[in-house]
């Protein structure tokens, strides 16, 4: 048994055994510190214990879109559930990253849709059906799960470091988490 702060608990726990995977639950309205969700930099999953019928994958302009992809897919199949993914193309920050998570500079909507357009193709070849949408990253998450009520949300490792008028952002992932009434895994 471990005593101290939950998130730091946590941190040392992975740190001293080396976890490939964190199983949680989160309480919306509870006071502990859930900075391990914006933290943690090993796959979250957050569990919520509602099983319907599909999944919900999210790909980004803002994600390297490596591993989520692959797991969703995986994780339908296992799990006997519908996969529905999305590509987000965010219109708050307009940059790609790339597979090993660097941020490009500022692009154009042309060349955001064109490389969604290329995951989109790259993922038809694997007879996985892609919805390009355009929007508010947070925003069209939550539209998409109210749309879904999927069994599990799947998002990669974001990258979002700008919002509304080029301020900075932060907590993206507990403002989901703390939206969303169904299971969420976290990619980090």
């Amino acid at each position: 048994m471990s005593r101290g702060e939950f998130s730091e608990v946590i941190k040392k726990e992975i740190e001293q055994n080396h976890y490939d995977l964190i199983v949680m639950g989160y309480e919306k309205k509870c006071f502990i510190d859930y900075r391990l969700i914006d933290e943690a930099n090993i796959p979250l999953w957050i569990e919520y214990g509602i099983d319907n019928d599909s999944i919900l994958a999210v790909c980004s302009n803002l994600s390297p879109n490596k591993k989520a992809p692959l797991i969703s897919h995986q994780l339908s199949q296992l799990l006997g559930k519908k996969l529905r993914m999305i590509y987000i193309i965010d219109t708050e920050d307009p940059v790609i990253v790339d597979e090993t998570g660097k941020r490009s500079d500022r692009k154009s909507r042309e060349e955001l849709i064109q490389n969604a357009q290329k995951f989109a193709a790259v993922m038809k070849e694997k007879s996985i059906h892609v919805e390009i949408v355009t929007g508010v990253f947070e925003k069209e998450i939550i539209k998409a799960i109210k749309e879904t009520k999927p069994r599990l949300v799947i998002i990669g490792r974001e990258q979002k470091k700008k919002g509304m008028f080029g301020l900075t952002v932060k907590n993206i992932k507990r403002k989901i988490a703390e939206h969303c009434k169904y299971s969420l895994l976290f990619m980090n």
